[in-house]
């Protein structure tokens, strides 16, 4: 059953005589923090898709950073000392910002 029809059977019972208003007016906020609860604990489709747009920004601005880095230790740096800089940063950098990012949630 839906909400709504729980609801109209309520008023109907209460039109009826078969509840109090009481009852009713009980059963309503049941059903109504129920469906509250339930719309708290399962994200919207909006908010899926705030999620994934904001994790795929997160990652597009990993990538940009590193390309920055790379030419930069490309240009002023020996490769000696660029490219162990460069495998550093693209095993930590995009550790650390998802990690931000997802603290950044909560």
């Amino acid at each position: 059953m839906t909400l709504a029809r729980e609801l109209e059977d309520l008023e109907a019972r209460r039109a009826a005589g078969t509840l109090s208003d009481a009852d009713v007016e009980m059963a309503k906020d049941a059903l109504l923090r129920a469906a509250a609860e339930t719309r708290l604990a399962t994200p919207a489709r909006g908010e899926r898709s705030l999620l994934i747009a904001g994790l795929a920004s997160n990652l597009l601005l990993t990538v940009v950073i590193l390309a920055l880095i790379a030419a930069g230790a490309y240009l002023l740096a020996p490769l000696t000392v660029s490219v162990p800089v460069m495998i550093l940063c693209a095993l930590a950098l995009p550790v650390l910002w998802l990690w931000e990012w997802v603290t950044d949630l909560f």
